[in-house]
């Protein structure tokens, strides 16, 4: 298992994601992984579709649906899937943080992606879990999806550090396949990096 999209679930800022030489904590890993992932998964995520589509689901199964779709990101999340992370977002997002909101091009996100992928590889991240979540149904096509992840950093001397952190999302279940047009981070992930020790300023 790796750690997948898990900057998506901390604070989005493209300008942090574009850079390559932050620096990272005590524990220094093998990015090899991580970087099988590079430019030939960016150039794959701008023409494969996001691989889970709902059959059609009725307005009473649509909450059903998206949970279903959560599932299979988190899934995709875990795996380090770049090509299809990218693609389950809308061609224009909006992502929010504590620093405020902006419209990210999904073209943007997808190039941004594996560098912010390689960075948590390097600080040890070695999964991402999807605990838990709550959905409401906004009407017959959107749906508010509230999420709680589990990341886990694997320590010098192979100790275990769970960071918990929680992301919301809206979800546009009538697009075909689902896509999600919000992104809201409800903690700065950076931040309770550098707290823990994991990362460094």
């Amino acid at each position: 298992m790796r750690c997948g999209l898990v900057y998506v679930q901390g604070e989005f800022n493209m300008e942090t994601m574009m850079e390559t030489h932050e620096a990272v904590g005590n524990y220094q890993s093998d990015p090899s992984g991580a970087k099988a992932h590079g430019d030939l998964a960016v150039s794959a995520a701008r023409i494969n579709p996001c691989p889970f589509k709902a059959e059609g689901p009725s307005a009473g199964g649509i909450k059903t649906a998206v949970e279903d779709f959560m599932r299979e990101y988190a899934r995709h999340s875990d795996e380090g899937d770049v090509a299809a992370l990218a693609m389950c977002f809308a061609e224009t997002f909006v992502a929010g943080g504590s620093q405020g909101a902006k419209a990210v091009r999904a073209s943007d996100f997808a190039q941004a992606l594996p560098k912010r992928y390689k960075l948590f590889a390097q600080m040890g991240c070695r999964r991402t879990e999807l605990v838990s979540m709550e959905t409401q149904q906004m009407d017959a096509r959107y749906v508010w999806a509230r999420t709680w992840w589990r990341l886990t950093f694997e320590r010098a001397g192979g100790d275990a550090l769970p960071v918990e952190v929680e992301s919301s999302y809206l979800v546009d279940a009538g697009a075909e396949p689902m896509r999600f047009l919000v992104y809201l981070a409800h903690d700065d992930i950076m931040g309770m990096l550098r707290e823990r020790g994991i990362a460094t300023a």
